[in-house]
C-alpha cells in the first residue's frame, strides 16, 4: 500500500506537511509556524505538524490520522505555558481520554465536542495502532531526536485512508437587523456576555472566515459590565462540558489571568497580551506608564496602551485580537475600555474579561481608584459554526426560558432617571426626575401615545423595559383622564369590573 501524506481541508486548517514519515507532531498552544522558523529541521522529522488550541481540534487531528494511516506515533508537545493551563489542557485531555477510555465512552460523554460524523469503529482502529507520546523534555531538539528513533523505513499503513463527511451544522436563520453598531450592558459579566451571544445567534451574519469555516458575526458590538470584579465573578451552575468549552471554570480563569498581568512569554508564542502591555515595543512598560499618568493627573485621557505593532503584526498570521486598552476616571472610579479587532465570543471572551478585570483591579489599586465599569468594543464579534449548537442550547436554558415578566429592582433600574406621571388640569403630566426628585424634563398632553413618542424620540431612557413600563402607565393615565377617574402611578386601574395593572 503506497503511503501518501494527506491533510484534512488544508485551506481551512493550518497543518504543516513535512517529509514522509510515520511520526506526527501536535503542539499545544505553540504556533507551528514560529516553531518552524527557529527549528527548520522539523519538516525532516515529522510527516505533519499541527497545533491543538481547543477541543474542536481533536476531531481535526483524528480526521488527519484517518487520512494518513501510515502515521503510527503522535508526539503531543506541551512546551507553552498556556498548554499547561486549564484552558490549554482542555483539548489535550480530551485527546488523551480517547486513548485511555475509548471512543464510545468519550463520544457519549462529550457528544457536542466531537464530530458526530466520526465512525466509532474507524477511530477504535486508530487508537489501537497509533501511540500518543507526551515528551517530558521542553527542548524541541530532544523531541526531534526521540521522534527520529521511532522512524520506520517501511511506512506500512494499518488500514486504507478514510475520510468522513463534513460536520452537519444547524444554520439558525438570521433575523433582520440594523447590521452594524450594537450597545449592550449587564451588571455582571455573565449577563452582559449572554446578551452578546443572544444577539449574535439571532442577528449575526453567516459568512466565511480566513480559516475556511463559517462564522456568525456582528460588527461593532459595545458591551459594558457595570459591577463586576475577579472576587465577585459569577460561576453559574452550567454543565462542566459547557464551562470548559467557554473557559469559565475557576482554575481556567485564574491561570488565564496571568496572560494579562505578567510579561512572561515563550519563544514559540507570537505574543501574550501581558508581554505586549508590559514589555513591548522596545521593552516599554505601558502599564507602569498608565499608573504614573493617572497618579499625576486623575482625569488624564492619555492612560492608553496598545498591543499592536505594524512592523511585526502585518507580517504575522495571528496578530493580537485585543488591540488597545484605555483607562478613564469617573469620580473615584476607574473605568476600563478595551478594543478587540476580532473577538471569539464563545471560547475567548469570558477569559478575556476575567484577565481585563484583573488588570483593571491592579491599575486602580496602584493609582488610587476604585474599580469602575469595563466596556469592551468587539469590532468583529463572532462565533464559529462548531459552537452554534452549544450556544443555542445554552441560551434556551439560561436566557430565553428565563425571561422575567415583571419589574426586577436588581436589573431594571433606569440609570437616566425615573418618570413621575400624574393628572393635572385635564392633561397627563410626565416628568423625568433624578434620584433627588428634581425634574429634568417635563411634557404634558392628553395623548399617552404622543407623550410616549416624545420620550422615545428624545431617547431619554436607556432600558427598553422602561419604555414598556412607562407606556403602560401612560395608557392607564389616559383611560383615567377620559373616564374622569383618579389615577395613582403603579397602582391598578379599575373600571367596569376590569382591573388593569
Amino acid at each position: 500500500m503506497k503511503s501518501v501524506t494527506n491533510r484534512y481541508l488544508p485551506e481551512k486548517y493550518s497543518i504543516i506537511q513535512g517529509k514522509q514519515s510515520n511520526v506526527a507532531l501536535c503542539t499545544c498552544w505553540s504556533d507551528p509556524e514560529l516553531l518552524l522558523k527557529t527549528h527548520p529541521r522539523l519538516t525532516d522529522v515529522f510527516s505533519i505538524i499541527g497545533t491543538l488550541y481547543s477541543t474542536e481540534g481533536v476531531s481535526i487531528l483524528l480526521r488527519n490520522l484517518c487520512l494518513n494511516p501510515h502515521i503510527d506515533t503522535v508526539f503531543v508537545w506541551t512546551n507553552s505555558r498556556l498548554s499547561n493551563t486549564a484552558i490549554g489542557k482542555a483539548g489535550k485531555e480530551l485527546l488523551q481520554s480517547l486513548w485511555e477510555q475509548g471512543i464510545a465512552r468519550v463520544a457519549k460523554e462529550n457528544e457536542n465536542l466531537l464530530h458526530q460524523e466520526l465512525q466509532i469503529a474507524v477511530i477504535k482502529k486508530v487508537v489501537q495502532h497509533v501511540t500518543l507520546l507526551t515528551p517530558e523534555s521542553n527542548d524541541i531538539e530532544r523531541v526531534m531526536k526521540q521522534a527520529q528513533s521511532r522512524h520506520s523505513s517501511s511506512l506500512q499503513a494499518y488500514m486504507e485512508p478514510v475520510s468522513f463527511p463534513e460536520p452537519s451544522r444547524d444554520t439558525y436563520e438570521t433575523m433582520p437587523s440594523e447590521n452594524v453598531g450594537w450597545s449592550l450592558r449587564g451588571k455582571t459579566t455573565i449577563n452582559a456576555w449572554l446578551a452578546v451571544v443572544d444577539r449574535i445567534m439571532r442577528y449575526g451574519s453567516t459568512k466565511k472566515t480566513e480559516y475556511g469555516n463559517n462564522q456568525k458575526e456582528l460588527q461593532s458590538v459595545v458591551w459594558t459590565i457595570t459591577e463586576d470584579d475577579t472576587t465577585t465573578f459569577s460561576h453559574p451552575h452550567w454543565p462542566r462540558e459547557v464551562k470548559t468549552r467557554i473557559g469559565l471554570e475557576k482554575n481556567m480563569l485564574e491561570q488565564y489571568k496571568s496572560i494579562f498581568t505578567t510579561a512572561e512569554k515563550e519563544a514559540e508564542s507570537a505574543y501574550t497580551y501581558g508581554s505586549r502591555l508590559f514589555t513591548f515595543p522596545q521593552n516599554i512598560d505601558q502599564i507602569a506608564f498608565i499608573i504614573d499618568k493617572l497618579r499625576a493627573c486623575r482625569y488624564s485621557r492619555r492612560a492608553f496602551a496598545t498591543t499592536y505593532c505594524p512592523a511585526v503584526d502585518t507580517h504575522h498570521t495571528s496578530p493580537p485580537c485585543l488591540t488597545s486598552i484605555q483607562f478613564l476616571s469617573h469620580g473615584d472610579r476607574l473605568n476600563l475600555f478595551a478594543t478587540f479587532r476580532s473577538h471569539d465570543i464563545c471560547k475567548a471572551a469570558l477569559p478575556n474579561v476575567y484577565g481585563l478585570l484583573a488588570l483593571q483591579e491592579h491599575v486602580a489599586h496602584e493609582s488610587g481608584f476604585h474599580v469602575g465599569s469595563l466596556t469592551i468594543h468587539s469590532i468583529s464579534a463572532h462565533m464559529y459554526e462548531e459552537d452554534w449548537l452549544m450556544a443555542h442550547d445554552l441560551l434556551s436554558c439560561a436566557k430565553w426560558g428565563r425571561v422575567k415578566l415583571y419589574f426586577d429592582e436588581t436589573t431594571d433600574i433606569e440609570p437616566r432617571g425615573n418618570v413621575r406621571i400624574s393628572l393635572r388640569n385635564k392633561k397627563i403630566h410626565a416628568e423625568l426626575i433624578d434620584a433627588k426628585g428634581t425634574a429634568l424634563f417635563t411634557y404634558a398632553d392628553t395623548s399617552a401615545r404622543r407623550i410616549a413618542m416624545k420620550f422615545a424620540r428624545l431617547d431619554l431612557f436607556s432600558l427598553t423595559t422602561h419604555y414598556v413600563d412607562i407606556s403602560i402607565e401612560l395608557t392607564k393615565a389616559e383611560i383615567a383622564l377620559h373616564r374622569e377617574q383618579s389615577y395613582i402611578q403603579d397602582k391598578p386601574l379599575i373600571f367596569d369590573g376590569v382591573v388593569i395593572k
